[in-house]
């Protein structure tokens, strides 16, 4: 070793969603589910094709580890051939990472970008089972529904089940992002108590789970979060840039 050099800790980014890097910087003029409709869902359905995936995921993986950040928590999408890619990448780059397939089956997603529960279920095992063969010592896989109106009750069952099969999995998802995402929720659960008993239900809740944005929670629902040591991944510039609000801490 010449010369003088510094050794520093890597930043750890607890929630990127990498076919978003394609359109970083864009419809900021919308809110969260308008939003996701006009910008994110088409950009994310062309992640089917694997050359364009393979130039996306290879362009943030490299940035974000040149931003110094050397551990990440993707979200990929539901296909499951480029969220492999995405896995390979990040092995190949040199950063460490969990990786999941999103799971998606709500007719609310549109049907280009859209899987049923049985194919949602049966490709999210299969990533898990293809990528535990790779052996890629730093790239692990993590169980990802969407958030809760991007999932039937039959997708949701599922995963919980996926879950308690592989405690050694981690969870992630949103929570409480946006006002009109829990008027949503309460439409779509009726019978549920609030957004967190709806993935507490189906056993997604747990001290392995990462729950992104969290902002409108509840002293209920942080009351069961902290008693499922599960944790709540904050991101102010996100909020602040769709204008979703702002999180009650210092």
């Amino acid at each position: 070793m010449k010369g003088r050099q510094f050794l520093l800790p890597g930043f750890i980014d607890a929630h990127i969603h990498a076919p978003q890097y394609s359109i970083v910087g864009t419809g900021y003029d919308l809110p969260l589910l308008d939003w996701l409709e006009t910008y994110t869902y088409p950009a994310e359905t062309r992640i089917s094709d694997r050359e364009f995936s393979n130039k996306v995921y290879n362009q943030v993986v490299r940035r974000t580890l040149t931003e110094g950040t050397t551990t990440a928590c993707y979200y990929a999408t539901i296909h499951l051939e480029s969220t492999l890619d995405l896995c390979d990448i990040i092995d190949r780059v040199g950063q460490r990472a969990y990786v999941g397939k999103v799971n998606m089956d709500s007719n609310l997603s549109p049907e280009t970008y859209r899987e049923t529960a049985t194919s949602s279920l049966q490709h999210t095992k299969e990533f898990i089972t293809r990528l535990k063969g790779k052996k890629l010592k730093n790239v692990k896989p993590i169980i990802t529904p969407r958030f809760a109106p991007s999932c039937t009750i039959k997708l949701l069952e599922g995963l919980g089940e996926l879950a308690e099969a592989h405690p050694e999995i981690p969870i992630q998802t949103h929570i409480s992002e946006n006002p009109d995402e829990l008027t949503l929720v309460k439409k779509l659960f009726p019978g549920s108590d609030d957004y967190v008993s709806v993935y507490e239900k189906y056993g997604l809740i747990s001290s392995k789970t990462l729950l992104g944005h969290g902002i409108y929670l509840t002293d209920r629902e942080l009351e069961v979060l902290k008693r499922k040591r599960a944790t709540v991944v904050h991101c102010p510039n996100s909020n602040l840039s769709l204008v979703s609000g702002f999180l009650d801490v210092r």
